[in-house]
């Protein structure tokens, strides 16, 4: 259950506080960084942003497409890679030649539990497995954030505590932003891009996440004829295939909650 999800009856405990774990096994990384050196630096920051909107043998996410270009174009500097260059030699090539700060990756995750092997993140043509993420060598790079948009990519068990987000962290990354359970596409674009709008205003990881979260049970984070609407009614992106749909409020906990930060909270 998600911590910030807490109710007393009037607020939920994320509108007081803001929120994150620290792994067991992560205390090596966080322990050697202070506050100062962990805060995400926005002259120098720079974002890899990578996914999938359509799939062969599962449910397209057609509002990945406006996720990796707002944050790779609007929001921030950075790269963009969608679909076909979504692959695990472009991934390993692009950290391999580039400094970025922030990995996010926009696709489907599944976790099966107690098996490694058929959990895994997919790729455009194959499926980076649980247990293979050390492929990505995040340990030679100083990647102070992950940001596993997918479903189910912070839940784990015995065998990987906090699953994908958790060893990505025990992998190199000082901290990682995942869900706890299958999440709703619309609803993902409409957080990550709070969430990122956040980050650049505090710098703060965990703040970030706080304040997009209040965003969205606010009600200030809605879909109408396919257009994403953020805080002070700002137009954010448009998604054409919700013209037709009215208008969507993200206020539940369904779609706030589930996103958690696990690793240094700066």
């Amino acid at each position: 259950m998600p911590i910030g999800v807490l109710h007393d009856g009037e607020q939920y405990l994320v509108e007081n506080y803001s929120l994150g774990i620290l792994p067991s096994f992560s205390f090596s990384k966080i322990s050697n960084t202070t506050e100062s050196d962990s805060r995400i630096d926005l002259d120098k920051t720079r974002v890899l942003a990578m996914g999938a909107s359509q799939f062969e043998h599962k449910a397209d996410l057609p509002a990945v497409d406006a996720e990796i270009a707002l944050i790779s174009e609007q929001l921030w500097e950075g790269d963009a890679f969608l679909n076909e260059e979504f692959v695990l030699q472009n991934l390993q090539r692009q950290l391999q030649q580039e400094n970025y700060d922030i990995i996010h990756l926009a696709t489907h995750a599944v976790l099966e539990s107690g098996n490694l092997n058929d959990s895994y993140i997919q790729l455009w043509d194959e499926k980076l497995a649980l247990n293979e993420l050390n492929k990505l060598q995040l340990s030679d790079k100083d990647i102070k954030l992950i940001i596993l948009s997918a479903c189910n990519t912070a839940l784990g068990d015995p065998s990987a505590e906090y699953g994908f987000a958790g060893l990505a962290i025990n992998s190199g990354a000082r901290a990682a932003l995942a869900s706890l359970w299958p999440v709703n596409d619309e609803g993902t674009l409409a957080f990550m891009s709070q969430f990122y709008t956040e980050l650049k205003e505090s710098s703060v990881t965990a703040e970030a996440l706080q304040q997009a979260q209040i965003q969205l049970i606010n009600g200030e984070v809605t879909i109408d004829g396919g257009v994403v609407y953020g805080k002070n009614n700002a137009e954010i992106a448009t998604l054409p295939t919700l013209e037709e749909s009215g208008r969507w409020n993200f206020s539940h906990p369904f779609y706030w909650s589930p996103f958690t930060m696990i690793g240094n909270p700066w």
